[in-house]
């Protein structure tokens, strides 16, 4: 079993959730953008469509327009993925056993974590200020806004797992 796993917990964290929700932001972005410029396009293309053929509008909008309207869902599951691996950094510190010769070496780490997490809550709101891309990110408000506090985020969870970690302290008996 890897017993160092707490130390990287933080960075893992780090990448994995701006990943996913910068990924999530530029998708919702970008499908409805598309299903806004098909929606303007539906005239011209209902007119290359034969008549006895449904309306392309509403063909689009049961097709299209019903995936767009399911991407509302992604926002509660960027809320779930963010709190769940909070909750799995806690608890696997809570579980693995350290040694004490380790505690300073945690605080460099988690230091570290602090000074990156704060790089990239300025990157995330950099890109969440895109013109082109802020729609898609309009319906992450709340994500958005534990982005933005990263740094408090990852120096309280640093420090709670930090403290769960080291009460586990291996002394060597068995």
């Amino acid at each position: 079993m890897n017993k160092k796993g707490g130390i990287t917990d933080l960075f893992i964290f780090l990448i994995a959730i701006f990943s996913f929700v910068a990924i999530i932001g530029i998708l919702m972005a970008v499908f409805s953008q598309t299903n806004e410029k098909l929606m303007e396009q539906a005239p011209s293309l209902q007119k290359s469509v034969p008549v006895t053929l449904m309306n392309v509008s509403v063909l689009m909008e049961n097709t299209i327009g019903k995936s767009i309207a399911s991407y509302d869902v992604l926002s509660w599951i960027t809320i779930l993925i963010f709190f769940g691996m909070i909750l799995n950094i806690l608890i696997s510190s809570a579980l693995i056993k350290t040694n004490p010769f380790w505690i300073m070496g945690y605080v460099f780490v988690t230091a570290i974590a602090v000074i990156v997490s704060a790089q990239i809550s300025n990157i995330y709101e950099t890109i969440y200020q895109l013109p082109q891309i802020s729609e898609g990110f309009a319906d992450l408000m709340s994500m958005s806004w534990l982005m933005l506090q990263l740094p408090v985020i990852i120096t309280v969870v640093g420090l709670l797992a930090g403290l769960l970690l080291f009460i586990n302290i291996d002394w060597g008996n068995s």
